[in-house]
């Protein structure tokens, strides 16, 4: 176990050490950024330290590389990674309540089974979500909310035109499901959003590249969603983002995206 977490954490220490040793106690870099194999990412906004120690041990289970009902040790993960028992404690609490983590009473805790078919049924709960969030997108969406989805699809269809298909055009997507989920007009539905997204993030940022296809039929189908949302079609909205979260999540599942079975 200790030789798995040298192993991967190696990268994320050797750029910590580079920072200022106070903003290192503060803050780890992102382990997706770190992988040269990950789907191209930016941090745009600090991350909690329990977040981004979940984002670590959340992807090496998806991944495969933390063995499904083998021990995780709070100490050890405190000491890889430089930080108090404190974060390392909350962190696991999230994983637990994903369901990719179990405690047993008086031995610790320990890595739950994680299989295609559980992804699978992640991609189909968050389809569900955010198929929620268009249909009360399309209900309640103000000039401001169709200004912000637009602006975030124009940036998309420009880096498309530019094949500049890393990072940037990511965050673009991303901020598109950001704005059309705050439209909804409901926190309460954010909070589920956001909790599944984790999940989400980190089977796609265990994914291999997906090439010239995926990225301008997405772009294609985020334009057919906000033209829904625009005609106020609650019904067409929500049906288009169901079909399009489950088509790009199957895509990817069947590109070979991870390391379990």
């Amino acid at each position: 176990m200790t030789v798995v977490f040298q192993k991967i954490f190696v990268k994320v220490l050797t750029r910590t050490e580079q920072r200022d040793i106070m903003h290192v106690k503060s803050e780890i870099s992102d382990f997706n950024k770190a992988e040269e194999d990950a789907v191209d990412a930016r941090i745009v906004e600090a991350q909690p330290l329990r977040e981004q120690v979940a984002n670590i041990i959340r992807r090496m289970i998806i991944t495969g590389e933390l063995a499904a009902g083998s021990p995780i040790s709070e100490r050890q993960i405190s000491q890889t990674l430089g930080v108090s028992t404190t974060p390392v404690k909350e962190a696991f609490r999230i994983l637990e309540s994903e369901g990719l983590m179990y405690a047993v009473a008086r031995k610790g805790s320990f890595i739950s089974e994680f299989s295609s078919k559980s992804m699978l049924q992640i991609i189909f709960m968050r389809s569900a979500l955010e198929g929620v969030a268009a249909y009360f997108a399309a209900q309640n969406a103000t000039a401001g909310d169709l200004a912000a989805m637009e602006a975030a699809l124009a940036d998309s269809g420009r880096l498309l035109e530019e094949n500049r298909l890393g990072g940037e055009l990511a965050e673009s997507n991303d901020r598109f499901h950001r704005a059309l989920r705050r439209s909804a007009g409901s926190e309460y539905l954010m909070g589920l959003l956001s909790s599944m997204n984790s999940v989400d993030q980190a089977i796609r940022a265990a994914s291999p590249k997906t090439g010239q296809v995926e990225p301008p039929r997405a772009q294609k189908e985020h334009l057919a969603i906000l033209e829904a949302i625009r005609d106020r079609d609650c019904k067409r909205a929500e049906e288009l983002m169901v079909a399009h979260v489950r088509r790009a999540g199957e895509f990817i599942l069947e590109s070979g995206a991870h390391n379990v079975h």
